[in-house]
């Protein structure tokens, strides 16, 4: 993905970025999404909580970042990536989801 320059600096930019399933579908409870900071230097963070094995599986998950400067029309990017939750791994004592893995790394910065 490239990167958004803004020319002068001195005009006030918004980064924002949003999340959804790749079938533009909301995020399942289990995962989070956020961001941070302020243009030009904003990260985006997921988070994911789960331990219930019902949530196994892969999600293809959308992430839109578009970015507004004053009059000029909004400019938007997007990168799909897969995020996997493996199945638990059982014991006498416990059930443990295993931490859930990018199937390709998250590129950045948008």
């Amino acid at each position: 993905m490239g990167a958004f320059s803004i020319s002068p600096a001195a005009q006030t930019a918004t980064v924002t970025y949003a999340a959804s399933l790749s079938n533009l579908a909301a995020l399942p409870a289990f995962i989070t999404f956020s961001q941070t900071g302020t243009a030009p230097n904003v990260f985006s963070n997921f988070a994911v909580n789960t331990i219930d094995n019902l949530n196994v599986g892969t999600y293809q998950i959308i992430v839109t970042a578009t970015f507004l400067m004053g009059k000029y029309p909004a400019q938007s990017q997007t990168q799909t990536f897969t995020l996997t939750v493996t199945a638990a791994s059982f014991s006498a004592v416990s059930t443990f989801n295993q931490p859930p893995k990018f199937a390709q790394p998250v590129g950045g910065p948008f």
